[in-house]
């Protein structure tokens, strides 16, 4: 990985992970991605590397995107997450709203 690239953490399902990565590749943006598929493994993950942001699937296998969201926030407050709202519920909508 190079160090003047920007790192960024997929947290999603393998099929969506993997559609978001290649995305991210047409950009002009030097870019290094690894993805993680269960909360567990993105908080090791995270406490393990620096990252300059997320991005965050909210229809992940272990856990909804809202409790996510705020155990990733609540551990690391500095770091920025960009959500997708993918299959998700009015009520979790609004429990994202309120994460600080």
């Amino acid at each position: 990985m190079n160090n003047n690239n920007k790192k960024i953490l997929v947290v999603s399902n393998s099929d969506d992970a993997h559609l978001i990565q290649e995305s991210l590749k047409t950009t002009d943006i030097k870019l290094d991605i690894i993805s993680e598929y269960s909360l567990e493994s993105v908080l090791k993950c995270l406490a393990n590397n620096k990252f300059d942001s997320i991005i965050l699937d909210t229809n992940i296998l272990d856990k909804n995107g809202p409790e996510i969201l705020k155990n990733i926030a609540r551990k690391f407050p500095d770091l920025p997450i960009i959500t997708l709202l993918t299959d998700i519920k009015n009520k979790d909508i609004n429990s994202i709203k309120n994460i600080n």
